[in-house]
C-alpha cells in the first residue's frame, strides 16, 4: 500500500496517543486557540473600552447640554425679572406708584419669583424708602425702611447704576442673615434728574433652587461659584472629590465672575452588568491560564502585534478624520507628508505628492511667481500669523480659495526638520463676506433713498461733540456733514437709554422745521455702542394740527356765543329785576329824605342805611350776572386748575335758571358730601353743563314735567376713582338709532340746531381725560321717562391726580 504523506505525527500527538492520521494537520492549527483567545480578549477589551469611551462622551455631552440649558434658563428668567424691575422703576419715575401700591406689586412679584427675597426703593440719598421682603426676611433686619444702605457692594452698584444709567448687578456678598445675596440696582430718572434706585435682592441659594431646572439638580450636584471657585450655594452636600466630570458656565447677568457649575458622578453598575463582566473576565482568565505555559511566547507576540496594530490604526484613523488638510515639507520644500483630507481637497493621491518639489501640482499656472514668493516666505520663517490666502487648483481643473497656516515641524530631539502647513477651504466664507458687503451696499442705498434724516452718532468722552459715523442724503441736505444736527435733534433725551425707540417731536432751529425723531442704541461694525437716529419731517402735519386746534377753539367760542344769544332775552329779564329794585330803593330813599326835610327834620342816616344796603346788594347781583356772562363768552386758552365742582354747577345753574323759570322747570342739584376737587378748566366744564341742562330743558318742553336733576358723586367701585355728573331730564328720550350718532359733528335732532354742541362737549370732556355718553332712563329700570347724560372726570385725592397720563382702556368708565 502506498504511504500517505500525512502519516507523520506531531510530537504532542504521539504523546497523547492520537491516531497518526492527525499528524498531517499543519502546525498553525494548534495556534488556533491562541489566536481565538487573543482575538476574543482583544475584541472584549475593545468593546469595553469603546463602550466606556462612548458612555463618557455621552455623559460629557449630556452634562454640557444640561449646564448650557440651565445657564440659558437662568439668563432668560433673570432678564425677564430685570425687565419687570425696570418697568417698576418707570412707574415710580412717572409717579404712578405710592408706597402701598409698590408694596402690593413687589410682594406679588416676590411670591411669583421665589428667587427674589426683597425689593426696595432707595431715594437719591441712598435711604430705603419702600421695602417689600419675602416672609423669611421679615424681621431679620437685612433692609429696613428709612435706613441708610451702606453695604460696600450695594454702595458700589448704586453709584455705578446711577452713573451708567443702566441696570447693574452687585457681586455676591454675605448678608447679616448669613445668606449669600446679590442685588440688581435699576436707576430711576425723572426726566434727567436721578431720583433713586429700585433694588431687587436675589438669594443665591434660592436662585439655584428656583432657576435651575429640577431635572438638572436631580441628575447633578449644581453649585453657584464665584470667580475664585468658592462655592456660594450647592444643590446637595455630596463631596466634590467623588465627581468624575464637571462643567461650568458664567451667568450673565449678573456677571462679575458668577458661574453655574455641575458635577457628574459615576453611576453604580447594575448587578446583571457586573455579573456578565466578571463572567467574561473569569472565562478569559481561565482559558489564558490553561494555555499560558504552552503558548506564553506566542501569546506575548500576539499581544505585542495587536498593540502595534491598534496604535497604527488609531494614528491612521486620527489622521484620516481631520477635515483640515495637512502638508509637511522639509527645509528645501520637498513634500514629505500629506493627510487624507489634503488629498481629498486637491484630488491627488498621496503617492502623487510624496517627494514632489516646487512647483506643486495644485499651483495655478498663471500665478507661479506669486506661489513661489509665498513658499519663500514659508521656508524663511516669514509667513504671516494670519495665514496666507491663495487659490488651489484641483486635479480636475476646478479651483477653490484656501487659507494656509504655517508652523515649524520639530522632531523628538527638538530639531526643526521642516514646516507643517494646515490648509482650510474658505470659498464659502469668502462668498459670505462678499454677500455681506453687497447687502451692506444695498442697505446704504435704501437709507440714502429715504425721505427722512438718518444719522449714526458715536459719543466720545474726550470730545463732547462726538463723531458722526453715517449720514444719508436727507440729513446732509438739512444739517451738512456735522454732528451738531444729530445732537440738536436728540434734544434733552440724548443720554436717556429709556427713550430708545420712543418717538418725540423736536423743532430744529437750524432747518426751521419740525421733526419726529426716533433713536436707538446699537452696536457699530467696530463694536462701539452708537446712537442711530431717524428724523421724519412733520412740519406740514404740525401746521395742520395747529390750524385744526385754532378752528376747534373758534367753534367752541362760537358755540358759547350762540348759547349766550339764545339766553339773551332771559338774561335781560334777570338784569331788569335788580335794576328795577335799585331804582325803587333809590326813589324811596329820595322821597323819605324830602319828606323829612319838608318837616324841618334832619334826615337820620340809620333810617337810610337798610335801603342803601339793599340797593348795594342788587347792584352787586347785576354786576355778578354781567361778569359771569363776560367770563363765559371770553375767548381764552384752556387753563386747568383744581376747582370745586359745586362752584361750577352754581355758575352754570345761574345762567340756565332764567330759561328754566320761563318754562316753569325747577333744577334740582344733589352733590355728594366730601367730593374732592377736580383738575379742570371751569369755563369749559361750565359750557358743557350749560349745554346739557339746556338740552334737558328743551327735551321736557310741552311734556308737563317740571324737574331736571343734576347729581354729583364719586365712583368708589372704579380704579382709579372718577367724579360722575349725571344730568337727568324727564323728556321723551332719544331714539335708539340716534344714540350712536348723537355726538357726531353736524348731527342734531332739533330743527334749529347746528349739530355741534354735543360734539364740542365730548371734545372738552376728552380733553380732560374723561368720558361723556348718554342713555335712556328706561335702561336703568327706574321707570322714569327721559334721558341721562353721564360725565366722568378724573378725581384728585391727597393732592395727586387719579390719572396722570392718558388712561388705559381698563381704567376708563364704560361707554
Amino acid at each position: 500500500m502506498e504511504r500517505s504523506p500525512t502519516a507523520t505525527l506531531l510530537p504532542s500527538q504521539s504523546r497523547l496517543g492520537a491516531p497518526r492520521r492527525f499528524g498531517r494537520w499543519p502546525r498553525w492549527y494548534w495556534m488556533t486557540p491562541v489566536v481565538s483567545i487573543a482575538l476574543f480578549i482583544g475584541m472584549m477589551a475593545t468593546i469595553i473600552w469603546w463602550l466606556t469611551e462612548q458612555e463618557m462622551a455621552l455623559k460629557r455631552d449630556t452634562l454640557l447640554r444640561d449646564v448650557e440649558s440651565a445657564q440659558q434658563t437662568m439668563r432668560i428668567k433673570l432678564l425677564s425679572n430685570q425687565d419687570a424691575i425696570v418697568a417698576l422703576g418707570r412707574d415710580i419715575a412717572a409717579r404712578q406708584l405710592d408706597e402701598t401700591t409698590f408694596n402690593v406689586q413687589a410682594r406679588e412679584f416676590i411670591d411669583a419669583h421665589r428667587e427674589l427675597v426683597a425689593i426696595a426703593y432707595l431715594d437719591d440719598m441712598r435711604i430705603a424708602r419702600w421695602v417689600a421682603a419675602a416672609p423669611q426676611l421679615t424681621g431679620a433686619g437685612f433692609r429696613r425702611i428709612n435706613e441708610l444702605v451702606d453695604e460696600p457692594e450695594s454702595f458700589w452698584a448704586y453709584d455705578l447704576a446711577r452713573d451708567d444709567r443702566r441696570p447693574t448687578y452687585t457681586r455676591p456678598f454675605l448678608a447679616p442673615t448669613g445668606d449669600v445675596f446679590l442685588e440688581l440696582h435699576v436707576p430711576v430718572f425723572r426726566g434727567t434728574r436721578f431720583v433713586g434706585s429700585v433694588v431687587a435682592t436675589y438669594s443665591v441659594a434660592q436662585m439655584l433652587e428656583h432657576l435651575v431646572p429640577v431635572e438638572t439638580r436631580r441628575k447633578y450636584k449644581v453649585s453657584m461659584v464665584d470667580e475664585g471657585g468658592s462655592h456660594l450655594a450647592a444643590s446637595t452636600s455630596r463631596s466634590v472629590a467623588e465627581a468624575t466630570l464637571f462643567y461650568e458656565l458664567p451667568v450673565d447677568p449678573p456677571g462679575f465672575g458668577v458661574f453655574v457649575r455641575a458635577y457628574s458622578y459615576s453611576a453604580r453598575p447594575q448587578f446583571s452588568e457586573s455579573l456578565l463582566l466578571w463572567l467574561v473576565l473569569g472565562l478569559c482568565a481561565f482559558i489564558v491560564w490553561s494555555l499560558i505555559v504552552l503558548w506564553r511566547h506566542m501569546r506575548r507576540r500576539a499581544l505585542a502585534e495587536q498593540a502595534v496594530v491598534q496604535e497604527t490604526n488609531f494614528r491612521r484613523a486620527m489622521e484620516n478624520s481631520i477635515s483640515t488638510g495637512m502638508r509637511a515639507i522639509d527645509l528645501q520644500g520637498r513634500i514629505t507628508y500629506v493627510n487624507a483630507a489634503f488629498c481629498r481637497m486637491t484630488g491627488y493621491t498621496e503617492g502623487e505628492f510624496l517627494g514632489r518639489i516646487p512647483p506643486y501640482p495644485y499651483w495655478e499656472s498663471e500665478s507661479l511667481q506669486e506661489h513661489a514668493r509665498n513658499l519663500d516666505l514659508i521656508l524663511t520663517g516669514r509667513a504671516p500669523q494670519e495665514g496666507i490666502e491663495t487659490i488651489v487648483v484641483r486635479k480636475d481643473g476646478t479651483r477653490f480659495d484656501a487659507r494656509m497656516y504655517v508652523s515649524p515641524l520639530i522632531d523628538e530631539r527638538g530639531i526643526q526638520t521642516g514646516w507643517m502647513t494646515s490648509m482650510t477651504d474658505i470659498t464659502q466664507a469668502k462668498r459670505v463676506r462678499e454677500n455681506l458687503a453687497a447687502a451692506h451696499e444695498r442697505f446704504t442705498t435704501v437709507l440714502e433713498g429715504l425721505d427722512a434724516a438718518v444719522s449714526v452718532f458715536a459719543d466720545d468722552a474726550k470730545d463732547q461733540r462726538g463723531e458722526l459715523l453715517f449720514a444719508n442724503r436727507y440729513y446732509l441736505q438739512w444739517f451738512g456733514n456735522d454732528a451738531a444736527g444729530h445732537v440738536e435733534l436728540s434734544g434733552s433725551m440724548a443720554n436717556e437709554e429709556s427713550t430708545d425707540g420712543v418717538a418725540h417731536e423736536v423743532f430744529s432751529a437750524t432747518a426751521h422745521r419740525w421733526f419726529e425723531v426716533r433713536r436707538r442704541r446699537t452696536e457699530w461694525v467696530d463694536g462701539r455702542i452708537v446712537q442711530m437716529q431717524i428724523a421724519t419731517d412733520i412740519t406740514q402735519r404740525k401746521e395742520a394740527e395747529d390750524l385744526s386746534r385754532q378752528q376747534q377753539e373758534k367753534v367752541a367760542l362760537t358755540s358759547r356765543l350762540i348759547t349766550m344769544g339764545e339766553m339773551a332775552s332771559s338774561i335781560a329779564h334777570e338784569l331788569n329785576q335788580p335794576l328795577t329794585a335799585i331804582a325803587n330803593y333809590s326813589m324811596g330813599t329820595v322821597a323819605r329824605m324830602r319828606a323829612q326835610l319838608a318837616q324841618g327834620r334832619t334826615p337820620n342816616p340809620e333810617d337810610l342805611l337798610p335801603a342803601l344796603e339793599k340797593t348795594s346788594a342788587q347792584a352787586q347781583r347785576a354786576g355778578a350776572i354781567v361778569r359771569r356772562i363776560r367770563e363765559f363768552v371770553k375767548r381764552s386758552e384752556p387753563n386747568r386748575r383744581l376747582t370745586d365742582v359745586r362752584a361750577i354747577i352754581e355758575d352754570a345753574q345761574g345762567l340756565v335758571d332764567i330759561e328754566a323759570a320761563k318754562r316753569r322747570i325747577r333744577i334740582e342739584v344733589e352733590v355728594q358730601s366730601h367730593i374732592p376737587r377736580v383738575p379742570v378748566d371751569p369755563i369749559l366744564i361750565e359750557q358743557v353743563l350749560i349745554n346739557l341742562m339746556k338740552n334737558g330743558i328743551d327735551a321736557m318742553a310741552n311734556t308737563g314735567r317740571d324737574r331736571l336733576s343734576v347729581r354729583v358723586y364719586a365712583t368708589p367701585a372704579q380704579a382709579p376713582e372718577w367724579l360722575a355728573i349725571d344730568v337727568v331730564d324727564r323728556g321723551v328720550g332719544i331714539p335708539e338709532d340716534a344714540l350712536e350718532k348723537l355726538f357726531e359733528p353736524f348731527y342734531t335732532t332739533k330743527s334749529e340746531g347746528m349739530g355741534m354742541g354735543l360734539n364740542i362737549c365730548r371734545s372738552i370732556i376728552e380733553f380732560h381725560q374723561g368720558r361723556l355718553w348718554a342713555e335712556n332712563n328706561a335702561r336703568d329700570g327706574n321707570g322714569e321717562p327721559g334721558c341721562t347724560f353721564h360725565v366722568w372726570l378724573p378725581l384728585v385725592r391727597g393732592g395727586a391726580r387719579a390719572v396722570i397720563a392718558e388712561p388705559e382702556e381698563a381704567a376708563l368708565p364704560p361707554k
